[in-house]
């Protein structure tokens, strides 16, 4: 790499470095107030809540980091152009494909650092902090497995194969005790929470164990009454964020296979898919407003630009979630969209500035 590709790789890392652990410290200030509702909730404390935002850290990294880049490519070259490093560059023959590759190049570290940290690190934290969260909040009640989760209610244990993220549960089994002597099981394939308070079972087995006998009936809907509701139960639902890409294949599969909607997940895997191909849209973006509109302008007035494109990068990526769902559009089209999109305006900038 050349002094100059070193130069402007260097500058721009540091300054997209330094927007990243800016909106991670801001991000986990607003997520501990936050967090402030649940404490002394259970055995859930203060300190509880600190080691909790902070097993977030990891997935706030790889959350921010396209924005991070935008907003430090803007803040980096802006320095270059404010202090006229940038010009003298391209009046020495240096263009601006050569300034582009220069600050992908400096970026490629960053990206397989981030994508490294998306799929070791921040699964295995963020999933830490919320057994440890749900732990404490439920009293020790309501514990999760890689299996599912358990729930203790008076003398009834409940286990949960799957919590979905808006409130449907999948494969319960109700062991109810009498004097520490299983009485009954109730298996039921779905669940959905009513408005009168009661869960609409599935597809249920009741299995009666007696002394000398055990009867088994079976029915097609059944009600339950518990204390149970989905905001209980949200704290361990499986969320798109804490999976890896084997898990979110493994589980959109599973959901597909069982014909429950695995949108959510599917768009989530082709976004961690198609990041390192935002982050790099990002830059080029960052480039061609440098290059053009944002030329002259002060640094606070990029940030605030950077935050806006980058709010509605997020905001547009979100819309086009329940876009695919409405319209059947395929997730992979949906993913990449805000990208091309996005490319698109940093091509036609790009040829303006030339």
């Amino acid at each position: 790499m050349k002094v100059i590709d070193r130069y402007i790789a260097r500058t721009v890392v540091v300054d997209t470095i330094g927007v990243l652990i800016a909106l991670i410290l801001l991000r986990s200030l607003f997520a501990f107030i936050d967090e402030g509702t649940d404490v002394g909730k259970g055995d859930y404390q203060l300190i509880d809540a600190l080691y909790f935002i902070i097993l977030q850290i990891p997935a706030r990294i790889y959350e921010f980091f396209p924005v991070s880049a935008l907003i430090g490519g803007l803040v980096g070259i802006g320095r270059l152009a404010s202090h006229s490093e940038l010009i003298v560059m391209r009046a020495s023959g240096v263009s601006l494909k050569a300034v582009s590759f220069a600050v992908l190049k400096g970026t490629i570290g960053l990206m397989v650092l981030v994508f490294l940290i998306g799929e070791f690190v921040s699964p295995i934290s963020s999933q830490l902090g919320r057994q440890m969260q749900t732990s404490l909040i439920s009293g020790g009640n309501l514990v999760k497995s890689s299996r599912g989760v358990w729930v203790k209610e008076n003398n009834n244990y409940v286990h949960i194969t799957i919590i979905l993220p808006d409130g449907q549960l999948e494969g319960i089994t109700r062991f109810q005790f009498i004097e520490k002597k299983l009485q009954s099981m109730v298996y039921a394939q779905s669940a959905q929470y009513q408005d009168d308070g009661r869960w609409f079972l599935q597809n249920v087995k009741q299995t009666f164990i007696k002394p000398n006998s055990v009867n088994s009936t079976k029915a097609d809907v059944m009600y339950w009454t518990t204390e149970l509701s989905p905001e209980t139960l949200g704290v361990v639902s499986i969320n798109p964020e804490d999976l890896n890409l084997i898990g979110l294949s493994e589980y959109s599969q599973y959901l597909n296979e069982n014909g429950l909607n695995a949108t959510r997940y599917e768009l989530a895997y082709w976004k961690k898919i198609l990041q390192p191909l935002a982050v790099a849209v990002m830059m080029f973006l960052a480039l061609s407003f440098i290059s053009g509109p944002l030329r002259t302008v002060t640094v606070g007035a990029r940030i605030v630009m950077g935050m806006v494109v980058g709010f509605l990068f997020n905001m547009l990526t979100n819309i086009f979630g329940p876009v695919s769902l409405i319209y059947q559009m395929p997730v992979f089209l949906a993913a990449s969209l805000p990208i091309i999109l996005f490319a698109i305006v940093a091509a036609m900038l790009m040829s303006k500035a030339r």
